[in-house]
């Protein structure tokens, strides 16, 4: 069961209905709609009333959500969406901003963590970002879940049970559940003899009979076989960033001069 949580949007009227997520959100209404989650606390409790669940799960940013349940007596263990090396990044320099990050791997540009400080200790509806971020971590029941595993994040998951006091608990990546007509040891193949440089004596072309090719899957597969091995970049940002044409055109370019770079080296 689906329940959609509404926004009071006669408050908020600078957030149509595609603004009530983060998703392609502007940067500039990001407080915004963090005080409109706000304002939505009195009809969350009712949906808590009417359905009486023995817990909640709950994400980032709104330490209301925990606090509700526990007036309700009903349980709440915080979930969070993002991998463990940044969520550690940002939790020590909340806690600990004095202390140098422990993991050399993480390096950060002088600019961006100007930018990092100002987020974390700017506020919203008179709350600071950081005390929001630590609130909902405190809050939660005796542990915290996490969407990663420890074959990938291990210190870094050990890291914020320490600064947390609380388990970690990895539960792996989610996924959507996918077409059963996808041949994934076939795709394995194709992809490893792409990176390896090396092809093996099955067709590039030629797909399995049990392959939907309206599927989006197949179609991005169809299109890296046509590809010369170790010729794809793929480059991500995450989902909620949106590129300017500039930065488009910026990033394109520095990749064409990476190309040449490596090819007249």
């Amino acid at each position: 069961m689906f329940i959609d949580l509404q926004l009071p949007s006669s408050l908020f009227p600078q957030l149509p209905p595609q603004y009530h997520t983060t998703k392609d959100l502007p940067p500039h209404l990001h407080s915004t709609l963090m005080t409109a989650f706000d304002a939505a606390k009195p009809a969350f409790r009712e949906i808590l009333k009417a359905l009486e669940p023995d817990l909640v799960i709950y994400d980032l940013f709104q330490p209301w959500t925990p606090q509700v349940a526990f007036e309700l007596n009903i349980e709440a263990i915080m979930f969070l969406t993002c991998g463990a090396a940044s969520l550690c990044f940002l939790l020590h320099y909340s806690k600990c901003p004095d202390m140098e990050f422990p993991f050399q791997v993480l390096s950060i540009p002088e600019t961006e963590f100007s930018q990092f400080n100002q987020f974390i200790n700017s506020s919203v509806n008179g709350m600071m970002n950081k005390d929001r971020y630590l609130e909902c971590h405190a809050r939660s029941s005796n542990m915290v879940l996490i969407k990663t595993s420890r074959e990938i994040e291990a210190k870094y998951v050990d890291y914020l049970t320490l600064l947390l006091g609380k388990q970690m608990v990895p539960v792996g990546f989610l996924v959507h559940q996918e077409p059963e007509n996808i041949d994934h040891d076939h795709d394995q193949g194709r992809i490893q003899d792409f990176v390896s440089g090396t092809k093996q004596n099955t067709s590039y072309n030629q797909e399995p009979e049990n392959i939907d090719h309206d599927h989006d899957h197949t179609e991005i597969m169809d299109w890296l076989s046509k590809k010369e091995p170790s010729s794809v970049v793929y480059v991500s940002f995450g989902s909620e960033y949106s590129l300017t044409e500039e930065e488009k055109e910026e990033i394109a370019h520095g990749i064409e001069l990476s190309r040449n770079e490596r090819q007249n080296g």
